[in-house]
């Protein structure tokens, strides 16, 4: 029934509990989800309505959001979800013409927001309206496979923007003029940069060397460095923390072999990449960052399938549940 909504069950039910103005009626218990699930029900319908509105838009609505002026702003921006800043209510306005963006919505969206930013030690303030959109998996992809492309071009030597200027010339087919003018260069000093992007990227022999399954099959890498720095990969590109979920470290830093914070930001880490989950109870990823640690040990490189993952978190659930079975 959630579907794709950013905002949580129970945030919902409780804003449409409050919302309520008659008096509580205690002669029976019945459960708030079950007395007031007609408007559950209808609160859910429109904020999925609003999700598909705003994903539909979301290029334009990012684009905007960049290069406007304050009418928004982007407030937080994680793997999952754009968290914006509505002042001037242009966006309410938007959706307003398909949905009715009624107070409970409204209320829905802030109450949501302002939890997803504490865990950034972000405090509420004079943000206007507020808005919690969930990034289609596409975009997330899109993002990611962007991240991989920059970073391999760097780790292949060339500048941070002899690799922009490849990325946006010869990938995004730009106008070498138009892009020039964004720049504030000339065209020829863009070209320059580009043939020498391209000499640097034909010399090097940097990368991988992948067998078929590889192509099929994320694979998480590990690498601590002299520096004694622990890097964490998937396929070659960057690893969200996923603080969203849960903040053990304050700036999604890993490490492993340990107890500390840093083991349990990795488990979440590959457990949300892995599952493609948005909730990773906390008793999984205290029981991962075990397994994680007898597994990895104190190496200095290490990789793990997404696979052996999946195939843990299977047995893990059935020794659970066969454990909960002998007890009744």
């Amino acid at each position: 029934m959630l579907k794709d909504v950013p905002i949580s069950e129970d945030v919902i039910t409780q804003v449409v509990v409050e919302s309520q103005t008659e008096q509580p009626d205690e002669t029976f218990n019945v459960s708030p989800q079950l007395k007031y699930a007609d408007q559950i029900n209808s609160l859910i319908e429109n904020l999925n309505k609003i999700q598909n509105i705003a994903v539909q838009n979301l290029p334009t609505i990012i684009g905007c959001t960049i290069t406007g002026n304050d009418d928004t702003e982007i407030l937080l921006e994680t793997a999952r979800y754009y968290i914006i800043s509505d002042s001037e209510g242009i966006l309410k306005e938007g959706f307003s013409t398909s949905v009715k963006v009624d107070e409970n919505i409204a209320t829905c969206h802030r109450k949501a927001c302002t939890r997803a930013l504490s865990k950034f030690h972000e405090t509420e303030s004079d943000w206007g309206t507020v808005w919690k959109i969930n990034k289609p998996k596409q975009w997330s992809y899109g993002q990611w496979t962007i991240d991989v492309l920059l970073s391999n071009m760097v780790q292949k030597g060339l500048s941070p923007t002899q690799a922009v200027d490849y990325w946006m010339v010869e990938i995004q087919g730009k106008h070498i003029p138009n892009w020039a003018k964004k720049r504030g260069t000339s065209s020829q000093a863009i070209r320059d940069s580009v043939e020498k992007a391209k000499s640097q990227i034909e010399q090097s022999n940097k990368g991988f060397d992948y067998s078929s399954t590889d192509y099929f099959n994320r694979t998480y890498r590990g690498i601590r460095t002299s520096k004694g720095n622990a890097i964490v990969e998937v396929d070659g590109g960057y690893l969200y923390p996923r603080r969203d979920l849960h903040r053990f470290t304050s700036t999604g830093s890993f490490s492993w072999g340990s107890g500390g914070s840093g083991p349990k930001q990795l488990a979440v880490a590959i457990l949300a990449d892995a599952l493609q989950a948005n909730d990773i109870p906390s008793y999984l990823a205290t029981a991962f960052t075990g397994y994680l640690n007898r597994t990895i040990g104190d190496e200095d490189e290490w990789e793990i399938t997404k696979d052996e993952v999946i195939s843990w978190v299977d047995k893990y659930e059935d020794d659970v549940d066969q454990s909960e079975g002998s007890m009744r």
